[in-house]
Order: C-alpha cells, then structure tokens, then sequence
C-alpha cells in the first residue's frame, strides 16, 4: 500500500469515526428531548393521579387523609386552579371554613366552576360573610343545573343576615310544583329557619315537622326542630329527642336545651308557689352548681339571669341580689338586663321593703316589653310595679297607672276571628282600681266597686278575698269572716289562710290562728305574706311592756301645781292560749298649796282573752299616802261588728282625787261603758260612772261623746269630735275639787298628718285644738280652750314611740287655770 493509500485508508478511518460520532450526537439530541418529555409527563402523571386519588377519597368520606393530600399539593402547587379549587371544596366539607375561603380569595367569582361555587357559597355563610356570600349564590342561581338548591342558599343567608322578611318573600316566591322530594325538604328546612330566624318558632316547627313527615330520620330537621322545641319551652320533649340521639345536636347545643329546660323550670317558678316548686328550684341551682356545661360568654350571662330569678323564687332575695352585683361588676350595667330579670328584682327588692328600688326596676323592665304583642309580660309587670308604689305610698302614681291599665285593657280578647274570650286582665285592672282606694283607706268607694264586681262574678276567690281583707280593716270582723267562708275551700288558697290567721288574731281565737298560720305555712312558708303573718304570731307570743308618763304645771292650784304620773305595765307571753299575768306600777305625784300628794301603787294581776271576752283582774297595795291593798277587775265584751260594752270596778280606786288621798281619803269606783262604731271613721260613746269615797262624798258621772272623721286624704285626716259631759258630787265641802254640779259642752279638732310610712315603720303627727264651755253650779259658765300636739313613731315591728305636749286655760270655781303638760308613751317586746 502505498503511502497515498495509506493516507486515504486513514483519512476514510477518520472520516467513519467522524460520521459515527455526528450520527450519535444526533441520536443524542433527539432521545434527550424525548426522554426529558417522557420524565416530564410522568411527573404531571403523578400529580393528577395523587390529587385524583384525594378527590376520590373525599367523595369516600376519608376527608382527613384527603384534606392532608390535598393541602400539601395546594401548597407546592399554588398556581394550578384544578388543586386550588378541589382543595377548597374538600376543606368547605370538612367544615374548615377559613381555608376555603382563604384559598378562593384571590379568584374571581366569574372564574369559579359551579362545582365550586356551592361549598365556596356556604363557607361564605358559616363565616358570616353575607354579601360576598349572597354574590355567589346568585351567580349560581343563574346555572338551571343548581336550581332550586342556590335559591334555598340565598334565602338561607338573607336569614342569617337578618333580612327574614326579604327572605320569606323569596321562598314565597319559588315554585313548588315540580320539586323533587330531596327539593321539598330543602323547602321546608328553609321555611323553618327563616321563621326560626325571625323568632316565630311555632311557624317554625310546623316547617320542620312537614318535612320530618316525608323523610321522618332527616338529621338536620330533627336537629332543629329539637333546638325549635326547646326555645318554645318543649324542652321536656327537647331532653327526650336529644337522649335517643345524643349526636343529633353539638356539646354547645346540648348545653343550650339543658339551659332552657332550666329556664323554663324557673320562669314557670314566678307562676306557682308552695314548697313542691322551691324545692326544684333548690334542686335546680344545685345543679348548676354541680355541672360545667360548654357555655359561650352569651350563655353564662343567660345562666346568671336565670339564677336571679330562682333565688328570687326561694325567697333567697339576697343571693339575687349577689348575683346582680356579680354582673354589674362584669360590666352589665340594669339597662343591660332583660326584662324578666328586672322584674324578679323588682319583687326581690319588694320582699326586702325596699319600694323605691322595686319602683325603679319595674319602670325599667316596662320601658323594654313591647307595648304590642306582650300584654300578659307588661301587665304582670304593672302589678308589681302596682304593688310597690302602694307601699312606697304614691297614690297620685298609683292612680295614673291603673287608669293606664284600665284603658289598655278591654272586657273580650279575640284570640282568632271566631273566638271570643273573656279578658282576665281586664277584671284584674278594676280589681286593682278597688285596691288602690282601700289602700288610700277610702273604704266607702272601695266596697262599692268591688260589690258591683261581686255582681257581676260572685264565684270570684280574689275579689271575695279582697272583701274579706277590706272589712277587716275596718274593724267588722264578723263579716270578714263571712267573706272568707264564701271562699271556694276547694281551692288551698294561701291568702285564704293568711287572712284567717289575722281574723283569728284579731278576734282573740288564739288556737284557730295558729291552725290557719300552720296551713298557710304548709302551702308556702316563705311566701311574704305568710312570713308577715307568722311575724305577727310571734309577736303574740312574746312578753310586752309598756311605760306610760306624763308631767303637768297648772297656775292654779286644784289638780297642783306640779304633778307627775307614772303607769308601767309588764305583760307575760301567753299561758294556754288565753292567760297573760301581768306586773303594774303606778305612781302620782302633786304639789298643791298645803302640801304634796304621793300615791304609789304596785301589783299585778291575770288577763283572759278569748273570741268577743276579755277579762282582768288584779290586785295592789300602796306603797305611799295610801298604803291599803286594792283590786281592780274590768269586763269587755264585743257582741258584733258594732257594740262594745266593758264595766271595771275599782276598790281603793287609784282615781281617786290625790288631794283627797294625802289626806287619807280612799274610793270605790265603778264604770260602765257601751259604744256604737260604725267604721273606722265614726264612732259615739256612752260612759257611766260612780265614785264612792270614804268622806261620805260620792260622785256620779255621765261622758257622752261623738267622732266623725271629715277628711280622709292618704296623708291627711281631720276629724270632729263632740262631747258632753256632766257630774255630780254630794258634797263640795270637801278638800278636793267637787263642783256640786258641773257640765261641759265642746267640740275637738283633730288633724292627722302621716308624711312617712314603710311597713311597720311610720312617723305620724296629731295636732288638737278644742273649744267648749264649762259650767259649774254657783259660779256659772266661762270658756275652755286646749291645744295638743303629739309625735307617734312606729320604730319596727316591736317598738313604738310616742311624745307630745298640752296647753290650755279652764275654769274651777270661777277661776280660769292655765295648764302645761308633756307625756311620753313607749311599748315594746321583750
């Protein structure tokens, strides 16, 4: 080969390598790309196939293990719409509502697939976000393929958005023609929670029961319904559908019908007394106390406010009170309280006496019930509101609230277009009207009214009660008794026995008023007006006492011209029913121009009372001028409502003149008296006496006397009283006064001012002024004058006060003295 051959034969070698080599970076490049683009679409492959697979888990019910996939491709992968929007809807079914709409916020609306619209839409609504939720409901309304189901959306969300009436409209609207069953009982849903929204929950419940009636295990209209029931007060049925289903509600849920139960128990509390209802009131807040539901803040307030009015219903006034002060510490403030809270206050504050509080609360409660479509709430309010101002004596607002009363109410209510029924309210306001003119103790008209409604409802226990209450102010106690016999006694009235226990009282039946305390305290122990009358029992049964004392100065020197008397009584508590023993002592003292005059008497005695008899007898001794025992004995009987008649005999007689006494003169007095009372605002008396003396002299006595009251005002009373008197004496060569014969003509004046009461508490002022003429055989006839004033304390309910002054010119013999006395008066129970 030669070396030209050579070189081609090398030249062809390299040539061939060459070749080879382009060959092969060509295949190269051809297989990289394809291979790269395989890779690549293995990778998309795999993507799809994961986020598939979450889908399909989802649709499976695995949403947990979906969401995670799913989440994690949403977040490698933000861009890709496909893993975006599958991701929000698997997290709207799960209920992680902030990450749907979190994920969706960015994207517009338009963009979105139907598919994804509907969770996105309802995510939108759990969160509250009503006008974007509202947007995309709306798109789709606009898709036939989610029709009605986005309208039952829409009308949904207005309800939650609190446009019920905008809602209501627009399901009225939908035509139910062709709904399928599934689309009937999406109708239903929705008619119940619009009118479930709008708080008209029996419309509510009948929605939801229709379409329990087509599908009797839907969850969520059985959920509803439940909590629907509850709210209405069902909450016994309530209870029952949770505990055949616990899972049928949430924990929060569960918590809210166990509050409403309670609720209910309690607002039914305020309806009924007597120890059967205190005591689930007792158990109830045992409960509480023992159980921790999951409450919201909204709840727990709910819970305090229902407490209040329990405690109130036990009579635990001051534990409401506690748990008042509790919220207000919390930040809630009364105008922040419901109205039915204000109103147990109101009567926690009426038990405690405090009026002015209760009157503050009422007013407040009756500013937030509706003046429409709340009769019964407002009524019941005004009557505590009634009440109080009565006791906080207010009577010019108490007459403008039961003309508002009468006015609001009519005789019929008309419940539906073919009913007519009669309206208790309304007889309950005419009723009150009698009972805010007794309260002003204008008895005459109270009567009158209230026989008028008798006429017309004779079987009424309240107003027959009222009656029996009224007649027994006025002191006709036989026919309070008969009232309360007219008492239907089927019926355990607790004011039927209360007022029994007083009658009782009143006309000495000591036994038969235990007897009715006792069966008023088995209805209700705690009740204030069996409270008050147990009280008053217990006052019966104490021990009493009494100082009475008055100091006197004449210019003149027949009755002296300085005097003082002084009268202590101590009564025991009552032995078998009818006994007390009692301790007396009594002093007199005078200064008269030949010297001074003591009496000092000290004894004691029994007393009997029973029914229309009381009885005294008693013995002394004297301690001073006069140093013989003595006896007292006194007789009292009331025949009726009208009559009353006592005699006493007095041997060694501490009226007899002290100037006699210094001397040693003694006397024997008996007295006889009858009077006629026909009210508590007129009344004449007829006295008879006569005084036999050791001198020889004896002395007879006639006193009649007359009092009409002429003005009775709430505060103000005037009153006339007339009288005549005249006496005798067979000597007046005697060393005391002894007009052979004398007569007194005159007539009092007598104002009565009561500016503050509370209960037993009271202040009033008497202010007298008389004027008459006296004339005496042998030295004629000359005028008298006298004024008082006196200031009467009620300091509680087992002590009293009272303390005054008198001045006055009169004539003995002729002459004209002027007299100055001051007196002092207390009684009290040991």
């Amino acid at each position: 080969m030669d070396l030209s051959s050579a070189h081609r034969l090398r030249f062809c070698r390299i040539l061939s390598i060459f070749m080879l080599l382009t060959i092969a970076l060509a295949v190269q490049g051809l297989v990289l790309p394809v291979a790269f683009a395989q890779d690549g679409q293995a990778g998309s492959n795999t993507v799809d196939a994961r986020r598939a697979a979450a889908v399909a888990q989802a649709r499976a019910g695995q949403l947990d293990h979906a969401f995670t996939q799913l989440a994690e491709l949403h977040a490698r992968y933000p861009a890709d719409l496909t893993i975006t929007f599958d991701f929000a809807v698997v997290a709207s079914w799960m209920g992680k509502d902030q990450d749907a709409v979190d994920a969706l916020a960015d994207i517009d609306l338009a963009a979105l697939p139907a598919y994804v619209r509907q969770p996105y839409a309802k995510s939108l609504r759990n969160l509250k976000l009503w006008s974007r939720a509202l947007t995309v409901y709306t798109l789709l309304e606009q898709d036939a393929a989610y029709q009605p189901g986005a309208a039952f959306g829409t009308i949904l969300t207005l309800a939650d958005a609190g446009q019920t009436e905008l809602a209501a409209d627009k399901l009225a609207n939908l035509e139910r023609a062709d709904f399928s069953e599934d689309e009937l009982l999406q109708y239903y849903f929705s008619c119940g929670y619009v009118r479930e929204r709008g708080r008209d929950f029996v419309s509510a419940l009948d929605c939801y029961n229709l379409g329990l009636r087509i599908d009797p295990e839907h969850q969520e209209l059985k959920r509803r319904r439940v909590i629907v029931a509850s709210a209405l007060g069902a909450t016994k049925f309530a209870s029952g559908e949770v505990a055949q289903a616990p899972g049928l509600v949430t924990a929060e849920e569960r918590a809210q019908i166990e509050l409403d139960a309670d609720a209910m128990l309690i607002r039914w509390a305020g309806l009924s007394s007597g120890l059967e209802r205190r005591q689930e009131m007792r158990d109830l807040l045992q409960r509480r106390q023992q159980r921790d539901p999951l409450l919201t803040d909204t709840q727990r307030r709910v819970l305090l406010y229902d407490e209040i009015v329990a405690h109130v219903a036990i009579a635990q006034m001051e534990q409401a009170l506690a748990k008042a002060r509790l919220l207000r510490a919390q930040g809630v403030s009364r105008e922040d309280l419901p109205a039915y809270v204000l109103e147990s206050l109101g009567f926690a504050y009426m038990y405690l006496e405090d009026p002015d509080a209760a009157i503050a609360l009422f007013r407040l409660a009756l500013e937030k019930i509706p003046v429409q479509g709340a009769a019964k709430q407002r009524f019941r309010t005004s009557v505590g509101l009634f009440y109080a101002l009565s006791d906080g004596e207010r009577f010019a607002e108490v007459t403008e609230l039961v003309t508002e009363l009468k006015a609001a109410e009519q005789a019929w209510e008309r419940p539906t277009p073919r009913i007519w029924l009669e309206n208790d309210r309304y007889t309950d306001s005419l009723h009150l009207a009698v009972l805010a003119k007794a309260y002003r103790e204008q008895y005459d008209a109270a009567l009158h009214e209230l026989d008028e409604l008798l006429a017309l409802a004779p079987a009424n226990n309240d107003l027959r009660l009222t009656r029996a209450a009224i007649t027994r102010w006025r002191g006709w106690y036989r026919q309070s008794e008969h009232e309360l016999g007219r008492v239907d006694s089927s019926d355990p009235l607790l004011a039927r026995w209360v007022q029994m226990a007083h009658l009782k009282l009143a006309t000495q039946h000591f036994s038969a008023a235990q007897e009715a305390l006792e069966k008023a305290r088995l209805i209700d122990p705690l009740d204030k007006a069996v409270v008050d009358a147990a009280q008053r029992w217990q006052h019966h049964n104490q021990p009493a006492w009494e100082i009475s004392t008055t100091s006197a100065r004449s210019d003149g020197g027949q009755l002296g011209n300085e005097s003082y008397q002084l009268d202590a009584t101590v009564f025991s508590a009552p032995l078998r029913e009818n006994y007390r023993l009692f301790a007396r002592d009594r002093v007199r003292y005078a200064e008269f121009s030949e010297g001074v005059g003591r009496d000092h008497r000290l004894g004691g005695g029994l007393e009997y009372r029973d029914g229309a008899w009381t009885a005294t007898a008693g013995i002394h001794t004297g301690l001073e001028q006069n140093d013989d025992a003595g006896t007292d004995v006194s007789l009292s009987w009331r025949p009726d409502d009208y009559w009353q008649h006592s005699a006493e005999l007095q041997l060694n007689s501490i009226e007899t003149p002290l100037r006699g006494t210094r001397q040693g003169v003694k006397g024997d007095l008996l007295t006889l008296r009858t009077a006629y009372r026909w009210h508590e605002s007129r009344q004449a008396d007829l006295q008879v006496a006569a005084l036999d003396l050791s001198d020889g002299n004896q002395r007879q006595s006639l006193n009649l006397s007359y009092r009409q009251r002429v003005l009775n005002w709430p505060r103000h009373k005037i009153a006339v009283l007339t009288g005549f008197y005249t006496s005798r004496n067979d000597s007046d060569n005697v060393a005391y006064f002894s007009p052979r014969n004398d007569r007194d003509l005159g007539a009092d004046l007598e104002h009565e001012w009561r500016p503050w009461r509370r209960y037993d508490r009271a202040f009033v002022q008497r202010f007298t002024v008389g004027l008459g003429s006296y004339q005496q055989d042998g030295f004629g006839s000359d005028g008298r004058w006298q004024a008082t004033l006196e200031h009467e304390w009620q300091l509680g309910d087992g002590l009293s006060l009272s303390y005054g002054g008198s001045v006055g010119r009169r004539p003995y013999d002729g002459v004209q003295e002027k007299q100055r006395s001051v007196f002092l008066t207390v009684r009290g129970l040991l």
